[in-house]
């Protein structure tokens, strides 16, 4: 009768016998492995549009460090990943639906591991000539007062505070001084009384 190991990792499979765990032996076929990390990045993809970037820290985080390219390559290869078509997405809500500045913009696409030369591009699409026939900065103005008007409908207090509060709020969302002086005068004049 043969003896029977009382060791844990010694378990007989259909190929023998096979460890278990993060057990230094442990030899994992390439094909299945990397069936394993393109899963981990599928699911990855699947709650939200992410970038390149994005997608090989996770895989590194999950322990497939060595897969992370060959995987990116072959998501990029079936078109689930593409950073400038993400950028686009990404500046194009943010101007119409938060009403960002294209200027704060680089910032926030370099968070998500963008490319600045892609990021610069997606915003020049949005903001294809950045100024109007009435000057330098004209469209983003334009957004700057659309932006305000819709926010002072929520802002409340004496004119010092309404301004105080819609000059931050402007500001962060990276609207430049001369714009945001601009549209305060324009909607709340040019006194703090």
């Amino acid at each position: 009768m043969p003896r029977q190991s009382s060791l844990p990792f010694a378990e007989a499979g259909p190929g023998g016998p096979a460890p278990t765990g993060g057990s230094p032996e442990r030899v994992a076929d390439p094909d299945e492995e990397f069936r394993a990390a393109m899963d981990a990045a599928l699911g990855f993809l699947t709650g939200r549009a992410r970038s390149c970037s994005e997608v090989r820290q996770h895989l590194r985080k999950k322990g497939f460090r060595a897969l992370a390219d060959g995987v990116e390559a072959r998501l990029l290869e079936l078109g689930l990943l593409d950073d400038l078509d993400l950028a686009r997405s990404c500046v194009e809500d943010a101007i119409s639906r938060r009403g960002v500045a294209p200027g704060g913009l680089a910032a926030e696409l370099a968070q998500r591991g963008i490319d600045p030369e892609l990021a610069a591009r997606a915003i020049d699409e949005a903001t294809p000539n950045g100024a109007g026939d009435e000057g330098p900065g004209r469209p983003e103005l334009e957004r700057a007062l659309e932006v305000a008007t819709r926010r002072l409908r929520v802002l409340h207090g004496d004119p010092a505070s309404v301004r105080r509060r819609l000059w931050g709020f402007l500001s962060r969302r990276g609207y430049d001084a001369e714009v945001v002086e601009n549209v305060c005068s324009q909607l709340l004049g040019s006194s703090f009384d």
